[in-house]
């Protein structure tokens, strides 16, 4: 990242906060500056433009449509002194928070948790559900101009086989890339049951695409806030439901075999919408979705390997039944 503009230039000139200290400093795929004035913290967030990514204006869109709902677990950012939810600065992006004192959770221990962040994200896919993804104000760019990670679910498995003719599995056994042909052929086979059964049942919307213990705010044993928007858009919302289930059952690590506390995400999610009667073979095709998404774009290939393999294991794949119409 630039060492110019500064943090400090744009709190004073975009901010007027003129007296902000600094600190601590932190970097993830953003750069995050934490601030003090008079004694008031704040989280300014310095985000590099990205070719690929969804356009960052559109989590502001999405944020303020989900606070209109009544979501509670979701916040405005500070405004400039513009009245602007952020800023713009030669190449990049800067936005500002309030900060918030958060606990130190360890979730591979909180069951409870865990069903407090399922239900937090019901509310978020409730609030922001759309009978057309194409909706004013929330479509997604063309699929040719994203990065295959920030595809939707149906563009990525419209480009899946040019992704894998580009990956890597030099790494991977026999038996390791067998178990992958296999599970990209069912996901193939299986994709325009299992995606049209996910419409019936509603679950279409707004996507957070990263949720995930690093992106809630846990204040006294509550989860207080869900930040980090940047990846949000319009999608299948159970790819959310996938990715998290793997994200809070695996601690991140992808290293433990046990999905012990992926089910207990998705059985909690379903009941925060209601949902009786999905097909269980809908949710296992979306944990399998994302392990193999993120296989082929990210790599980590023996720990994702070795959790496709539990998840095969756990649960043997079945064809989703065809939707009634």
């Amino acid at each position: 990242m630039p060492s110019e503009p500064s943090w400090r230039r744009i709190a004073v000139e975009r901010y007027g906060l003129d007296r902000a200290t600094l600190i601590e400093e932190r970097t993830h795929h953003s750069r995050h500056y934490f601030i003090s004035v008079n004694n008031v913290r704040y989280v300014l967030s310095q985000v590099r433009r990205s070719p690929g990514r969804p356009p960052f204006p559109l989590q502001f869109r999405i944020i303020d449509l989900l606070i209109a709902a009544g979501v509670e677990s979701v916040r405005h950012p500070v405004l400039t002194l513009n009245r602007d939810k952020y800023t713009q600065d030669q190449n990049c992006y800067w936005f500002l928070r309030a900060y918030r004192h958060t606990d130190t959770v360890f979730w591979s221990a909180s069951p409870g948790l865990v069903t407090q962040a399922a239900h937090a994200l019901a509310d978020v896919h409730r609030a922001g559900h759309v009978r057309n993804p194409g909706v004013p104000g929330l479509h997604h760019p063309r699929r040719d101009g994203m990065a295959p990670y920030y595809r939707t679910v149906d563009a990525f498995l419209d480009t899946v086989d040019t992704i894998y003719r580009g990956f890597d599995a030099s790494a991977l056994t026999g038996d390791d890339c067998d178990l992958l042909d296999r599970t990209l052929e069912r996901l193939r086979h299986d994709s325009r049951d299992v995606l049209d059964t996910a419409r019936e049942h509603g679950l279409c919307g707004i996507t957070h695409h990263d949720y995930r213990p690093d992106n809630l705010l846990v204040r006294h044993g509550r989860i207080a806030e869900i930040i980090d928007w940047d990846c949000a858009f319009v999608d299948h919302q159970l790819y959310d439901v996938g990715f998290a289930a793997l994200q809070f059952g695996q601690r991140q690590r992808l290293r433990d075999n046990s999905l012990g506390h992926a089910e207990l995400f998705i059985e909690e999610y379903l009941r925060g919408r209601r949902i009786r009667n999905l097909p269980e073979a809908v949710t296992w095709w979306f944990l399998r979705f994302v392990v193999v998404k993120r296989l082929l774009i990210n790599g980590s290939n023996a720990e994702r390997i070795r959790l496709l393999h539990a998840i095969e294991e756990h649960r043997p794949l079945a064809r989703a039944p065809q939707p009634a119409h």
